[in-house]
């Protein structure tokens, strides 16, 4: 069935360009509107923008973990096991920055959890990569 497994890792790989890419936007996007909006304004649109992440997550945050574990299933040797205990571990961690970073009031707080986020991603990827050698 390599037309199933290519769906699921079409799938896996759709998850996380919209996921990280959607953070990088964010990261890159608010300073500059930060600058050039009045603050009420600004709030307003990272408020909305906040919450299309938290759309964008509903959706691919179950869909990466979901389609990983069926690739890491069928796919990964288990001399490899252990990157994709990390890969769990760090999706984990990105799952309590989420909910930290919707939780907290604090500006300062949220820009770091936002990096976390951000960074974790990103070494979920570079994980997957290495995971795509096999």
């Amino acid at each position: 069935m390599p037309g199933v497994w290519t769906a699921i890792r079409f799938v896996h790989v759709l998850s996380a360009i919209a996921w990280v890419g959607v953070q990088l936007t964010l990261f890159m996007l608010f300073p500059v509107l930060r600058r050039q909006l009045e603050a009420e304004q600004f709030r307003t649109v990272a408020r909305t923008a906040g919450m299309r992440l938290g759309i964008v997550a509903v959706i691919t945050l179950p869909a990466l973990l979901a389609s990983g574990i069926a690739l890491a299933s069928h796919q990964v040797p288990g001399s490899e096991r252990g990157w994709v205990t990390a890969k769990l571990v760090i999706w984990a961690l990105v799952l309590a920055a989420f909910a930290g970073h919707a939780l907290t009031a604090s500006r300062g707080r949220r820009l770091w959890l936002s990096a976390t986020m951000l960074v974790l991603s990103l070494a979920a990827v570079a994980i997957g990569t290495h995971l795509t050698e096999m």
